[in-house]
């Protein structure tokens, strides 16, 4: 089967077996989806024509000839022209549903659950951070419990509401604080852990990859710290954007500095001082879902 995640910021497809339950092929493209949706209140036609184009290159290295399931999330989920984008898309082959952010957060959940399950890493309880393009979802779980919430703050929007990195930095503090109130967190957590590209482009490049070398095996259980994490800015910062650019891949050249503001600031005022990484997230999640729902109904 082939799952899609179409999110704020990039496009992610996986082709997996769920018979045996591995990935057989998978892509992945920034299309900037939320691209100054916070000005417009819509899906731009620069972003829809990268959509367009990554989904042309998928089917060039992923045969879309089998059960496809796409989903989408925030920057379709607030678009004014959210229909009209779909039915584009639809034009192509590729039938995307619009998902909430309990759903966006479950997806989440099944992908990082089976990943450390593939780590032998077990906790009585942790807190997931997905840091998307136009959302974050704070995830809590224990061993009988669950709770989900979603914030508007993602790397695209939080960027491009704001004039400089200062401004930026600050806006992040802000809306992180916010997030602690509301999430309103009074469970005891062991650990916490942090999915989505922003921690994952972190934890390779305190490794030595970029995102041509990128490796998730690699990435998969690796611990950032808060040392680390500014280590990274740092390097980052040095960098102009083209230099930065072939560490991050083109198009998160200015996104990845907010990413670390964002990853930072949770941290700091959630009182962490280290963070699990999980490359694995709602695309993963959507597969591993279907499939169990797929074999469940054939029994």
């Amino acid at each position: 089967m082939i799952s899609i995640d179409l999110g704020s910021n990039s496009f992610r497809v996986l082709e997996y077996d769920c018979k045996n339950e591995v990935v057989l092929n998978e892509y992945e493209k920034i299309v900037k989806t939320a691209d100054n949706i916070h000005k417009t209140g819509k899906i731009s036609e620069n972003s829809i024509d990268n959509i367009l184009k990554a989904i042309k290159e998928a089917k060039k290295v992923i045969n879309f000839d089998q059960e496809i399931v796409a989903y989408t999330t925030q920057a379709l989920r607030v678009a004014s022209n959210a229909q009209e984008v779909l039915d584009r898309f639809s034009e192509v082959g590729i039938d995307f549903k619009i998902i909430d952010s309990d759903q966006e957060a479950f997806f989440a959940m099944c992908a990082v659950d089976a990943r450390l399950k593939k780590l032998k890493l077990q906790f009585n309880s942790f807190l997931l951070f997905d840091v998307g393009g136009g959302s974050s979802e704070i995830i809590y779980k224990d061993t009988n419990f669950s709770r989900s919430m979603s914030f508007d703050l993602g790397i695209v929007t939080a960027t491009q509401k704001n004039k400089n990195l200062q401004s930026t930095k600050e806006y992040i503090s802000s809306r992180v604080k916010q997030m602690k109130e509301k999430f309103n967190l009074s469970e005891k957590v062991d650990f916490c852990i942090g999915s989505s590209g922003t921690p994952t482009t972190i934890a390779a490049l305190l490794l030595g990859m970029d995102y041509k070398t990128y490796d998730a095996s690699k990435v998969n259980g690796y611990v950032l710290t808060s040392d680390s994490i500014q280590k990274a800015y740092d390097d980052l910062i040095s960098l102009d954007e083209k230099e930065r650019a072939l560490k991050v891949e083109v198009g998160r050249e200015d996104l990845i500095l907010s990413g670390i503001f964002i990853i930072q600031e949770i941290l700091k005022i959630f009182n962490f001082n280290s963070m699990l990484v999980i490359d694995d997230g709602v695309r993963e999640g959507i597969a591993i879902d279907f499939c169990k729902n797929s074999l469940s109904k054939d029994i």
